[in-house]
């Protein structure tokens, strides 16, 4: 999951933290972000079935 979250903030350029917030049963992972302007955000990467 870390590594997603990591290949994440990659494409979308945003540079994350590396310590990370884990979610409801270990489903997501958080951590905030700064985009390239360097205003903060928050990317989060949810773990879920396809239906």
């Amino acid at each position: 999951m870390r590594a997603r979250h990591a290949h994440a903030a990659r494409a979308l350029h945003v540079g994350p933290n590396p310590s990370g917030s884990w979610g409801r049963a270990g489903r997501t992972l958080g951590a905030p972000a700064r985009i390239a302007v360097g205003r903060p955000a928050w990317l989060r990467l949810v773990s879920a079935w396809e239906d």
